[in-house]
């Protein structure tokens, strides 16, 4: 009797050390180097992610050229996820904001990306991180990059990707965004409270993601718990939805002294990227300002075809 209780006592504590033993994160199966994961694994936990979500499904070999400046390496984890190739700049910003990031987004709205993930690959000495895809699942009717400037580019149209042309930037920059005043209301005071933040950190260069899709009524799955993600959902006349999909991105460029020269040999050049924070960050609410056009997308569209 002694030795069966002896044997259950076991068992009991063996099961609790598995269930408290933390979980390994090997992304694509390797080893690597953590920075900041007390930061990132309460956010994960905060997503319900479990920390061993990039540990499968990828490989270093899957990453491909994103189409950013600098040539910009990613890959996709499903629809769910994005894992990208930092530059030691970006690294070196994205090590000194964690801490200031992790308070910002956990304390009120945000379409800032959510990072779940800074790492450093053991073998090769890569640096990455992995961030939340910020519009969901296509198809898309649309996706742009939206600067605010002449960086502007459209991405994709009818499920074509679009080289970097002049028609599409021109298209990206001048295009409505069809909302609800109560969404263009929410989006525009969440971007504001994002671009002082960016500001107070001297951050600059940042892009809002947009995706535009349509689908049956609920298509959409609800952006509750996913700090970023932004989903503006109107329905057609028909009874489908249409849903805008927003997002801000690539936030980790730091006003440096080479971004002061690069502002020197571009003095010639109208509205462009590179420009201190403030002016940045002023430029792109008042462009979004613009941009988001408040009335019922079935309105708009009567009122295009009408032109």
């Amino acid at each position: 009797l002694k030795f069966s209780a002896c044997k259950f006592l076991l068992k009991l504590v063996i099961t609790d050390f598995i269930l408290m033993a933390p979980t390994v994160i090997l992304p694509a199966g390797r080893t690597v180097k953590l920075f900041n994961d007390e930061v990132y694994s309460q956010l994960r936990h905060e997503h319900g992610i479990a920390d061993s979500f990039v540990n499968e499904g990828w490989t270093l070999q899957d990453m491909k050229s994103g189409g950013a400046k600098g040539g910009c390496m990613m890959a996709f984890l499903g629809s769910e996820y994005i894992i990208k190739e930092l530059s030691f700049g970006d690294h070196r910003a994205l090590l000194s904001i964690a801490r200031s990031y992790f308070n910002h987004v956990r304390g009120g709205d945000t379409l800032l990306a959510a990072i779940l993930l800074h790492f450093e690959d053991a073998e090769t000495g890569r640096l990455f991180f992995v961030m939340r895809n910020m519009l969901g699942e296509g198809p898309f009717l649309a996706k742009y990059d939206l600067k605010g400037c002449n960086d502007d580019k459209t991405l994709e149209l009818f499920g074509d990707s679009l080289s970097d042309c002049g028609t599409g930037k021109v298209a990206a920059f001048n295009m409505d965004l069809v909302v609800t005043p109560e969404q263009r209301i929410s989006l525009l005071q969440k971007m504001k409270r994002d671009t002082n933040w960016l500001v107070s950190n001297q951050l600059m260069d940042y892009s809002l993601i947009v995706g535009i899709k349509t689908g049956p009524p609920g298509f959409v799955k609800g952006d509750e718990g996913y700090h970023g993600r932004l989903s503006l959902v109107q329905q057609c006349k028909d009874g489908s939805e249409v849903a805008v999909c927003v997002g801000i991105i690539d936030f980790l460029q730091r006003w440096t002294w080479y971004k002061k020269a690069a502002q020197c040999i571009k003095c010639l050049e109208k509205n462009k990227a590179t420009v201190p924070p403030k002016l940045y960050a002023e430029r792109f609410n008042t462009h979004f300002e613009e941009r988001f056009v408040a009335t019922k997308f079935s309105e708009y569209s009567e009122n295009e075809t009408e032109m």
